[in-house]
């Protein structure tokens, strides 16, 4: 998926997983579901085709804008 996204012009700017927090990722850090939640201010991009509704239901009870929520399996989720 990241190199997906680097393809369609986006650049990845954080990596959220809880089981990896503290890691890099290509370069960035991977950020535990709470701080990544709480303090990005860019668009979040759900790559996870597998638990989607999981995450996008975590993401909007940490406080994150539904308008910055999405998927790159399934667009804009209001």
């Amino acid at each position: 998926m990241y190199l997906f996204l680097q393809v369609a012009g986006l650049k990845l700017v954080a990596d959220m997983d809880e089981t990896r927090a503290g890691d890099n990722f290509f370069g960035v850090k991977v950020l535990s579901f709470l701080d990544g939640a709480q303090h990005a201010c860019v668009p979040l991009v759900i790559v996870s085709l597998k638990c989607f509704n999981e995450l996008l239901q975590a993401l909007r009870g940490q406080g994150a804008d539904a308008g910055r929520i999405f998927s790159a399996a399934c667009g804009y989720n209001e």
